[in-house]
């Protein structure tokens, strides 16, 4: 029998890897939707047990619809489930979102063509299925929407990174800002976005590490919040190192001068050589 797990007091008790970061940038990046009048629905493809579907809900309006796809399989770990994903949720919010369990090949079915302001894509980590989320987003989203894809940059899923920069180089996905764990994008104009965050950014410039880029002639902002910048580790210590031996120089061998023979000496070497011949012919 699953017991139901307790409820977590804050979303720092909800298990995921949601960072301070992004939970500081997704905040910010549906309240910009809020403040400037976009509207439409939300929709989190890959939910885990909630974390980042509790922050994305506090953004959901009345008359729009909050859709969470997931396969909610669980093997031997129970948390890993449809029922720790909706204990968590219900712990900070009074309704739970429309829930579609199963592969989200099977979004189109449930939310409408254009219908969407807001994609969080956090589902798999192989190539295939993340190029068709990100198909499924594109067309999911209307006008200036936000899709967030997760993990693009972390070395155990290439695939991911992938079709994001495929998605980038040829499908029209322009990036509006990265975290060290997600990447923020638009298939409409991120100039208006960029212009506001970075605004937010110079109130709390001294929490922040910022570095603009331009990709394909379009601007990029790399942030990260030094709450979430890994720690200095300790230095190694000190120890004599030495060149491999195959780097090592070998001293040359001294050759031995050849002592130059008088005639005196070569005279008296043919003399015995001649001697040598003679007893051998007389024997």
């Amino acid at each position: 029998m699953t017991t139901m797990p307790s409820a977590p007091w804050t979303l720092d008790g909800v298990p995921g890897l949601l960072d301070e970061t992004d939970t500081r940038v997704l905040d910010w990046s549906l309240g910009y939707q809020s403040r400037f009048g976009i509207r439409g629905d939300l929709l989190e493809l890959g939910a885990y047990v909630g974390k980042s579907a509790i922050l994305i809900g506090r953004h959901r309006r009345a008359d729009e619809r909050f859709t969470v796809c997931d396969l909610f399989e669980s093997d031997d770990d129970d948390t890993l489930s449809r029922t720790a994903f909706e204990a968590n949720y219900l712990a900070f919010h009074e309704q739970l979102p429309e829930i579609v369990q199963g592969h989200t090949a099977l979004i189109r079915d449930h939310v409408e063509r254009k219908s969407c302001r807001f994609v969080h894509v956090d589902a798999s980590t192989l190539y295939d299925d993340v190029n068709d989320d990100l198909e499924a987003a594109k067309e999911l989203l209307d006008g200036e929407g936000i899709v967030v894809i997760d993990g693009y940059r972390a070395e155990t899923s290439p695939g991911v990174a992938a079709a994001v920069w495929e998605a980038v180089a040829m499908h029209g996905l322009r990036p509006i800002y990265l975290s060290p764990q997600k990447f923020y994008g638009t298939w409409g104009d991120p100039g208006p976005m960029q212009t506001e965050l970075a605004a937010w950014l110079a109130t709390d410039s001294e929490d922040w590490t910022v570095l603009e880029q331009s990709i394909a002639g379009r601007r990029v902002i790399g942030l990260c919040h030094l709450s979430t910048l890994p720690s200095q580790t300790l230095p190694l210590p000190e120890c004599q190192t030495f060149a491999p031996s195959w780097t090592e120089k070998t001293p040359p061998r001294r050759r031995r001068k050849k002592k130059k023979k008088t005639l005196s000496r070569r005279l008296a070497r043919k003399l015995r050589m001649g001697l040598a011949k003679a007893i051998g012919r007389s024997r």
